[in-house]
This record gives C-alpha cells, structure tokens and sequence, in this order.
C-alpha cells in the first residue's frame, strides 16, 4: 500500500505543476483517489503496483488535458479580443 499512497501524492504533485489545477482541487482528486485505490485493491484483488502506475499515468493524461483546454480557452479569448 505504500506504494500506492506514493503514486497518489505523486499524482497530486504532477497535477499541480503539469495541469495547473489549484492545489485544493488536486488535494480534493487525490482524496477520490484514495477511496478509488482501496476498492481497486481489496475488492478486485488488483496488485498494488499496478493500481500506482495507472494513478500516475492517469494523473498525466489528467493534466495534459486539463492544460491542453486551459490554452485553447487562452487562445479563443485573444483571438476574440484582437477582433
């Protein structure tokens, strides 16, 4: 289980930095985490160690779609000012 309260603050800190989420928000997802980790790990059996790596990289895709749309709402909003 270690290993999956690592990936779950891992996952925290990558969305903070790469998503550019308020630390509240990332706080609030990381404690869905947690009730998300327990039920993957005690009622599906899942090993811990891949419940971590599938945080982690869901925390990624998380972020980079998250600062994907925050740059297109960016961009929409000078293009219309420059109009």
């Amino acid at each position: 289980m270690l290993e999956v309260a690592g990936a779950i603050l891992v996952a925290v800190v990558i969305l903070v930095y790469l998503g550019d989420f308020v630390v509240l928000a990332a706080v609030l997802f990381g404690l869905l985490l947690i009730g998300a980790a327990l039920a993957l790990v005690y009622f599906l059996r899942l090993a811990p160690v891949e419940v971590a790596w599938g945080i982690v990289a869901a925390s990624v895709v998380i972020g980079s779609i998250y600062r994907e749309a925050s740059d297109e709402v960016k961009r929409g909003k000078r293009a219309r000012q420059g109009e």
